[in-house]
């Protein structure tokens, strides 16, 4: 979010949405940049980063024009050098603050067609399967499987037998 409108912002508002940290580097000098990273998606069992993500607060954007406000040149170089997939992530949220919906670009480690396509629009449970499917993934190259195992039966959850298939298929 841009600096001025941050340093615009009611008190109340101002300390809802941005932390002392934040607030305080934001109020410095123009010449020392900030970079706030917002997701780290990581294995349940070994902690290896599976993505990086950049949030965004989706203001009904409807055009092109309006998500390309958005830099991911940062974003970019942290998915380049995790070596993981980068992604732009607009979420939009009930009265309540419960996100309900995403709108997603992946920007690394590809970004075609780039802007000149609107994001996904998905549901949560969408987003949902997909961060799950990402997991799902790394299982083989987990290092610590007993305790990845031990996480997805800690708790009943939706779509629990798709990771309970990667137990029983010989790993």
């Amino acid at each position: 979010m841009a600096r001025n409108v941050i340093l615009n912002l009611p008190p109340a508002q101002e300390n809802t949405y941005f932390n002392p940290y934040s607030k305080k580097h934001r109020k410095s000098h123009d010449c020392i940049q900030y970079f706030d990273q917002d997701k780290l998606a990581t294995c349940i069992g070994c902690q290896k980063i599976l993505i990086a993500g950049e949030l965004v607060f989706d203001n009904n954007y409807s055009t092109v024009a309006d998500f390309q406000k958005k830099k991911i040149k940062v974003l970019v170089q942290i998915a380049e050098a995790l070596k993981v997939p980068g992604w732009l992530i607009w979420y939009k949220c009930g009265n309540d603050r419960d996100v309900y919906s995403v709108k997603v670009k992946q920007v690394s480690p590809t970004f075609k067609p780039g802007w000149n396509e609107l994001p996904t629009q998905l549901t949560w449970d969408e987003w949902e399967q997909y961060l799950e499917h990402i997991q799902q993934l790394h299982y083989d190259d987990c290092t610590n499987k007993p305790f990845f195992r031990y996480m997805v039966r800690k708790k009943p959850f939706k779509r629990q037998h798709n990771y309970e298939k990667l137990f029983h298929n010989g790993h």
